[in-house]
């Protein structure tokens, strides 16, 4: 969790911030503080992405996904999803060369017979995700079934 992602430069808990823990906190908080200031369910989404943008960031990077939070209504299930995806890339110049190589010692001659070169750029890419969803199905309200993604 504090280890960073290779090519990425920085860990989850920096995006998290703080930690998994820390983060499911302040995501109940910004649900709690921001449900009596929507009026439907795609306010609430809206609202919803707009918090999370900000405090992680989103949106300021063009590394990072915005508007992580999907909610909807359909067919009698609530679903919420959070997808976050990060995509880190980096371009390297190669610029290879037999000379480079120690030869004469590997084969204890001169390989100043052979020329052989090689140049270009490598491009090297990241990618990390991290996806959970919940719903609840509201086919009979009185007893509400709390479903989580099985992809999550």
């Amino acid at each position: 969790m504090n280890a960073d992602i290779p090519f990425a430069g920085v860990s989850v808990a920096d995006v998290l911030g703080g930690g998994s823990l820390s983060f499911a906190q302040r995501l109940r908080d910004m649900i709690s503080d921001i449900r009596y200031s929507a009026n439907n369910i795609s306010e609430l989404q809206d609202q919803l992405n707009d918090r999370l943008n900000s405090e992680l960031g989103l949106g300021t990077s063009t590394n990072l996904q915005s508007d992580p939070v999907t909610l909807s209504y359909e067919d009698s299930a609530l679903k919420f999803d959070f997808d976050l995806g990060f995509l880190a890339s980096e371009s390297f110049a190669l610029d290879f060369s037999l000379d480079d190589l120690p030869l004469d010692q590997w084969l204890g001659m001169d390989p100043d017979f052979l020329e052989i070169a090689a140049q270009g750029d490598i491009e090297l890419a990241a990618q990390a995700d991290l996806n959970f969803g919940f719903g609840f199905d509201l086919s009979d309200v009185s007893t509400p079934d709390l479903y989580f993604d099985t992809d999550s």
